[in-house]
């Protein structure tokens, strides 16, 4: 059967705000999402090997302030970075938002969850999609084959495809079937931030 969510879709190196977020086209990406209240902010990542904040390339170190821009001066209580992680340093990326002991968000819980594992025998990109209830729970993350997803019009733009909706607009996203929910194995990233 169908799930039909009406979210916000970040295409790549694009940041969004919404309570429902969906990444698609990810192959080597990561998604990065902070919880903050009763909505979730994210941003999607291309592949970053960086070993120390300093050597972080510029496209990551300018996402990375587009993301803090978004967040301006609210507070997140959770950070999660779900993706093809061996292609990033999660630590590290937690690190430049202000997660960890030293940082402005301290007491906000960081987890990681690497796919690279569930999806390794797939020859196409996965769709991550999360959705926040609000209610100071986690957000529940799920992916899909994106051939296996539908992306439909947005109320501004009626005869969208798949080469332009990915802009940050609240679209129509339908998945065929029902997506794999990522239900346990995070890795609590608060050890390695510092």
């Amino acid at each position: 059967m169908p799930v039909v969510r009406n979210a916000t879709v970040i295409k790549e190196e694009g940041v969004g705000e919404d309570k429902n977020l969906c990444f698609p086209g990810m192959s080597t990406c990561t998604a990065v999402v902070m919880v903050a209240g009763a909505t979730l902010l994210g941003a999607h990542f291309t592949a970053d090997r960086a070993k120390d904040v300093d050597s972080l390339k510029p496209h990551t170190k300018k996402l990375v302030q587009r993301l803090k821009d978004k967040l301006g001066a609210r507070i997140p209580d959770r950070l999660l970075i779900v993706g093809f992680n061996v292609n990033h340093n999660p630590a590290l990326l937690a690190q430049a938002l202000g997660f960890g002991s030293k940082g402005d968000y301290a007491r906000a819980s960081l987890e990681a969850f690497d796919i690279s594992n569930l999806v390794s025998n797939y020859r196409e990109d996965i769709m991550i999609t999360f959705e926040h209830s609000g209610d100071g729970a986690q957000p529940s993350v799920d992916y899909k084959r994106t051939s296996k997803t539908v992306r439909e019009e947005t109320a501004d733009n009626p005869k969208a495809t798949k080469d332009n909706l990915f802009d940050g607009r609240k679209s129509v996203v339908t998945i065929n079937n029902t997506p794999h929910y990522l239900r346990q194995h995070f890795t609590n990233l608060a050890a390695l931030v510092g």
